[in-house]
């Protein structure tokens, strides 16, 4: 059997990396056609959206967590990372329903100058 190329699944080097692309893509389409509806309902073509966007969800987070069990990735250091974006979002989030700044952490950040 014949080598296969770089990046994919069954490679010596960054195995499965084509495939995260691949399902990366795939999500970017559906949301895409999402925000050109409008809404995640029934797309023209008769289908669901949520659910294919769902679908595409779990093949994305199928094709990372296969592409970091198989290139020695720190799974530590990925679950920090993530719950800190996670919170940041949500202070975003929080932020731009209040009608603040998406980036005001709630501290006066500026140097106060004394008289």
């Amino acid at each position: 059997m014949k080598k296969p190329p770089d990046g994919s699944i069954g490679s010596e080097t960054l195995e499965g990396a084509t495939k995260v692309l691949e399902e990366m893509s795939e999500l970017g389409v559906e949301l895409a056609k999402a925000l050109a509806m409008g809404h995640m309902g029934k797309h023209w073509s008769g289908r669901e959206l949520k659910k294919k966007i769902e679908q595409e969800i779990a093949d994305v987070l199928a094709t990372l967590s296969f592409f970091v069990e198989n290139n020695d990735i720190d799974h530590e250091a990925i679950d920090k990372r993530c719950n800190k974006k996670f919170k940041k979002f949500c202070r975003w989030q929080k932020n731009i329903k209040e009608g603040r700044d998406p980036n005001d952490n709630g501290k006066d950040d500026r140097v106060k100058r004394k008289p």
